[in-house]
C-alpha cells in the first residue's frame, strides 16, 4: 500500500491542493532510515528494495506536438511577413491552435467527472482558468482578424523572430538581402506551442490601455528551465514595440518595454539575446516598412551598477577612461581584458569590437560624442557598421532613453536621487510611458529584496501610469509557488494568472507534455559515511574527471560533452575550502587513479586549474570563462594539443543557477543539498539542456536536512516541483515602510511631480499619494502608519526652507543610508537607499570624550 498523501497538511492553500491534485498518482511506497529506498512495478507487485546509491530519471516537460496541423501552425514564417500564405490561412492556423485546446479542455472536463471527490473542486477550477486561457487566446486571435494594421505588427514581430534564430547560421551578406528570407527552407523553425500561445493571450492587453488583464492582473509565464520562456517574451515585446510605433507615431518613441533582472550573469547574458531582437527589428522594419522606424530606430539600453558597465561619459571609472585604457595597450588581449562594456561583440554579425588597427594598435567599437555614447560595428561589411542602436552608459540613456530598458532591480533605486531617470517615463519629451513590465525569474524577487521591491515597485507603477494608461505587468519563472500572495505583495493586489494553466495532472497541460522519450538527466544520490565531507567530495571530484578516460575508453566520440565538470557549491565559504584543495588534494587524488588503470599513459594524469563562475572574479573574467566552456574544448582529431588547453573542472555558486545555457555542461556534483527546492531544481537543470547528463547529489552526513533528502530521494526527484517552498515578503511592515518611506517619496515628488523644493510641494500633491497607498495597502493600520511616515518627513523638510540652502550649512536633507554617520546624522534627516539589498536599520554610533 502506498504511504497517504492527501489529508495530512494542517491548513493547505489553493496551490497546496493543485499540487495535490496533480501528482494524486505519484505514490510513494517506503520511507528509509539511514539508507535511500527504490521501488518498481514487477506485474503489479511492487518490489521495494533499500539502497546507498540511488538513482532517478525524472521526466521532462516538452512541447506538445501531437497535432499536425497545429504543428503546421507553428511555423515562424508561415507566421510572419515573409510569408506567401494569405492572411486567411494564418488566422485559420491560429484558429487550429484554439479549437485544439478547447477540444483538450472538454477532455480534462471529462477527466474531473472520474477524478474523485478530494480533488473534485479544485479540479473545477483548474478547468475554469483554463477556459479564461481559451477565452483570452481567442480573443487575440479575433483581434489580428479584425484589425489589418494589427496583423501586419504580428507578421512583422514573428519575421523578427525568426531573423533573430537565424542571425549566426547563415552566411553574413546572404542574409542582409530580405529575398533570402523568402525561401520555403525556412517553414521548419517553429515556435513551442505555448510560446505563440502566449502572444496570443496578451495580444489584448497590449493594444487595449483598459482591459482588465492589463490593469488588474499579472501573467505568470511557468515553464520548466530551458523551455523557452525568453523566447516566449521576447516575440509578445516585439509585437509591442512595433505596435507602439504604428499606433502612436513620435507619442510612441521612448522607453516602450522595462525588463528587470536580479543577477549579474543573468542580467548580461540575457542582454545579448535582447539586442539580437532589436536588432532583427530594425532590420526587418527598414526592409519591409520603413514608416515604423521615421522617428528613429529601435534601441535598447543597459542601465546597471558601475561595477558591471561605466556610468558616466567622463572622469573617473568612465566610459571615456575605459576606451583610453584600451587604446593604450600592447596588444588585443590586454585591451579586451580592459573592457568593462557588456558587448565585446557585434551582435549582428559576430565581430570583434575590439582589434588590431591597420595604423594602430588597437582599434574599438566604443565612441563618445558629445552627450551620447555609441557602439558600432569594426566590420566595414556590416549592416551595423554606422552604429548599433545600443547604450550601457547611464548619462547616455538619461539623454537618449531606449526603447528597451534593460535593469538590475537594483538599479531603481536611483530615482531617489536623479531627476534624469524621468526620461524613462515618457515625462520629457511627450512620449507614451513604458507599456510593458517584464520580471524575469519571479521566484529570485524574495526575502529583503521582495520586502523592499514590494513597496517601491508602488512607484514604479506609478511612474509608468498616466491617467486611465496602466503598464501590462507579467513576469516569468520555472520556480515559484504561492504565487498569488506574491503577486499580491510585489504588484499592489493585482491578480496572478498562470499561464499555462495546469492540467489535472502534471504531465499534461495541452502547451507541454512528459518526453515519451527515455529521460536524458540522471540524478545520483552519494551520502558518504566514515569521511568527513571535504574528503568525500575530493574524491568524488577526482573519480568524476578520471571517468571521462573511461567514457573515451569506451568508444565515446562525443566526449567533449562532458569533459568540463561542474562543481556546485552553497555559499563562497564552502567554496573556498574546496577550491584550496584543487591544486593538490585533488589534483594528487586524480593522478593517482590514473596513474594505476594507465601506466602507460602518464600524460593522461593532466590537470589543469579549475575555473570559477562565482562573484569573486570581474565581469571580463566571467565573459572569457563563459566563452571558454561554450566553445569545444576536446577536439578528437587533434586531442593531444587540445586537452592541454581544456577546461576540466569549474567551481560554480548560485551565479549559475538562472539564465546559463551551455550545452557542454553534462556532468555535475552538488556539494551538499542547496538552502531551497527552487535553487536545487534551476541549478541541477543547467545540465543536460542539449546531450544526456548526470548530476551526482553529495549529502552533508552531519546535516539533518541532507540526511532527509537523501532517504526520501526517489519520492522526491519523481515530484521535485511540488516541494518547491513558498516565497514570503512583507513589504507593508513598519520595519519596511521605515526603510524605504523617504526613498519612496524622493522618488514621487522628484520624478512624478517634478518638484525640486521642499517650498513647491503642496497638500494636493501629497494627498494623492496618501490616496494612492491606501488603495494598495489593505492593512488599514500599515496604510496610516505610511501616511505618519511620510508626514514626518514633510514636517521636518519644511522647518528648512528649502533643500540648498541645506547643503551650504553641511546637512543635506537626502542622504543615502550607506553613507550616514555620526558626523552627517539628524533625527527626521531622509534616509534614502542606494540598494534593495537590505531591509534592516541602520545604526549610528558616536562615542564622545568625558
Amino acid at each position: 500500500m502506498p504511504l497517504p498523501t492527501t489529508g495530512i497538511r494542517t491548513n493547505p492553500t489553493k496551490e497546496d491542493s493543485i499540487l495535490d491534485c496533480q501528482y494524486r498518482n505519484c505514490l510513494s511506497y517506503g520511507q528509509a532510515h539511514n539508507c535511500s529506498i527504490e521501488w518498481k512495478d514487477d506485474g503489479g507487485t511492487i518490489v521495494l528494495s533499500s539502497t546507498f546509491l540511488p538513482s532517478v530519471r525524472p521526466q521532462i516537460m516538452v512541447s506538445n506536438t501531437d497535432n499536425d496541423k497545429v504543428n503546421a501552425a507553428l511555423s515562424i514564417h508561415r507566421n510572419s511577413s515573409f510569408s506567401k500564405l494569405g492572411d486567411d490561412k494564418i488566422l485559420s492556423g491560429l484558429d487550429t491552435i484554439c479549437i485544439a485546446y478547447k477540444q483538450w479542455i472538454e477532455e480534462q472536463e471529462e477527466k474531473r467527472d472520474g477524478i474523485g471527490s478530494d480533488f473534485l473542486m479544485i479540479a473545477g477550477e483548474l478547468i475554469e482558468d483554463q477556459k479564461k486561457a481559451f477565452a483570452r487566446m481567442s480573443k487575440g486571435v479575433e483581434l489580428l482578424r479584425k484589425n489589418k494594421d494589427m496583423l501586419e505588427c504580428y507578421k512583422l514581430a514573428n519575421a523578427s523572430m525568426l531573423v533573430n534564430m537565424l542571425v549566426y547560421s547563415v552566411e553574413h551578406l546572404k542574409r542582409q538581402d530580405p529575398s533570402y528570407y523568402l525561401a520555403s527552407e525556412f517553414e521548419d523553425y517553429r515556435y513551442y506551442l505555448f510560446q505563440l500561445a502566449f502572444l496570443l493571450l496578451n495580444i489584448e492587453s497590449m493594444v487595449d490601455p483598459g482591459s482588465s488583464d492589463r490593469k488588474d492582473g499579472v501573467d505568470i509565464l511557468w515553464f520548466p528551465t530551458g523551455g523557452g520562456k525568453t523566447e516566449a517574451y521576447l516575440l509578445l515585446a516585439a509585437f509591442t514595440f512595433i505596435w507602439r510605433r504604428k499606433k502612436h507615431g513620435s507619442e510612441g518613441c521612448g522607453t516602450a518595454i522595462i525588463m528587470r533582472y536580479t543577477l549579474r550573469l543573468l542580467t548580461s547574458q540575457q542582454f545579448e539575446r535582447a539586442c539580437k531582437i532589436i536588432l532583427a527589428m530594425n532590420y526587418v522594419c527598414k526592409s519591409l516598412d520603413p514608416d515604423i522606424l521615421s522617428e528613429g530606430p529601435f534601441s535598447i539600453g543597459l542601465w546597471i551598477g558601475g561595477q558591471s558597465s561605466p556610468n558616466s561619459l567622463k572622469g573617473d571609472r568612465s566610459a571615456d577612461e575605459c576606451v583610453t585604457d584600451m587604446l593604450n595597450q600592447k596588444d588585443v588581449e590586454q585591451a579586451k581584458a580592459k573592457n568593462r562594456f557588456p558587448l565585446d561583440t557585434c551582435p549582428w554579425c559576430g565581430d570583434s569590437l575590439v582589434k588590431k588597427g591597420d595604423k594602430v594598435r588597437i582599434t574599438t567599437g566604443y565612441r563618445i560624442f558629445k552627450n551620447r555614447f555609441k557602439i558600432f560595428c569594426l566590420n566595414p561589411s556590416c549592416m551595423f557598421n554606422e552604429s548599433l542602436p545600443i547604450d550601457c552608459v547611464d548619462e547616455s540613456l538619461y539623454a537618449f532613453p531606449p526603447s528597451l530598458l534593460f535593469a538590475t532591480i537594483d538599479k531603481f533605486a536611483q530615482l531617489a536621487w536623479k531627476r534624469e531617470t524621468e526620461a524613462f517615463f515618457g515625462m520629457r519629451e511627450g512620449n507614451n510611458p513604458p507599456e510593458l513590465i517584464i520580471q524575469d525569474e519571479l521566484h529570485l524577487i524574495a526575502g529583503p529584496l521582495g520586502t523592499i521591491s514590494g513597496l517601491f515597485e508602488n512607484i514604479v507603477e506609478l511612474l509608468c501610469s498616466r491617467d486611465e494608461f496602466l503598464p501590462k505587468i507579467i513576469a516569468s519563472t520555472a520556480t515559484i509557488k504561492n504565487a498569488s500572495a506574491q503577486v499580491g505583495n510585489l504588484y499592489g493586489n493585482r491578480k496572478a494568472f498562470s499561464f499555462p494553466p495546469p492540467g489535472l495532472d502534471y504531465n499534461d497541460n495541452f502547451f507541454a507534455v512528459a518526453d515519451k522519450r527515455e529521460p536524458t538527466r540522471e540524478y545520483v544520490g552519494v551520502y558518504p559515511t566514515g569521511k568527513t565531507f571535504i574528503t568525500t567530495q575530493v574524491k568524488l571530484l577526482s573519480l568524476l574527471l578520471y571517468s571521462r578516460w573511461e567514457l573515451l575508453e569506451h568508444g565515446l566520440k562525443d566526449i567533449d560533452n562532458y569533459w568540463s565538470l561542474v562543481s556546485y557549491h552553497n555559499s563562497l565559504r564552502e567554496l573556498g575550502r574546496i577550491v584550496n584543495k584543487a591544486g593538490d588534494e585533488i589534483a594528487h587524488s586524480y593522478k593517482a587513479l590514473v596513474y594505476n588503470d594507465y601506466p602507460s599513459k602518464p600524460w593522461r594524469a593532466k590537470f589543469n586549474y579549475p575555473k570559477e563562475l562565482t562573484s569573486r572574479i570581474t565581469g571580463y573574467s566571467v565573459k572569457k570563462v563563459l566563452a571558454s566552456v561554450s566553445m569545444k574544448n576536446v577536439d578528437l582529431n587533434d586531442f593531444d594539443e587540445s586537452i592541454r588547453h581544456s577546461i576540466d573542472l569549474v567551481f560554480a555558486t548560485n551565479m549559475i543557477s538562472v539564465g546559463l545555457d551551455i550545452d557542454r555542461f553534462n556532468l555535475m556534483l552538488v556539494n551538499g543539498q542547496p538552502r531551497s527546492i527552487s535553487e536545487y531544481v534551476q541549478v541541477t537543470s543547467r545540465i543536460a539542456r542539449k546531450y544526456p547528463g548526470i548530476i551526482i547529489s553529495a549529502f552533508n552526513p552531519v546535516r539533518v536536512r541532507d540526511r532527509s533528502h537523501f532517504e526520501s530521494f526517489t519520492q522526491f526527484h519523481g515530484s521535485y516541483y511540488k516541494f518547491i517552498e513558498p516565497i514570503s515578503i512583507t513589504p507593508f511592515t513598519k520595519a519596511a515602510i521605515d526603510r524605504m518611506s523617504a526613498t519612496i517619496l524622493a522618488a514621487f515628488l522628484r520624478i512624478k511631480m517634478g518638484v525640486e523644493h521642499v517650498k513647491d510641494i503642496d497638500d494636493k500633491t501629497i494627498k494623492a499619494l496618501y490616496e494612492y497607498f491606501d488603495n494598495r495597502i489593505k492593512d488599514p493600520e500599515m496604510a496610516q502608519y505610511m501616511r505618519e511616515a511620510i508626514q514626518g518627513h514633510l514636517d521636518y523638510a519644511k522647518k528648512k526652507q528649502e533643500w540648498v540652502p541645506m547643503a551650504t550649512i553641511g546637512k543635506d536633507l537626502l542622504v543615502k543610508q550607506s553613507q550616514i554617520d555620526a558626523d552627517n546624522f539628524t533625527k527626521g534627516i531622509w534616509l534614502a537607499m542606494d540598494s534593495m539589498r537590505d531591509v534592516g536599520s541602520n545604526a549610528v554610533l558616536k562615542i564622545q570624550k568625558q
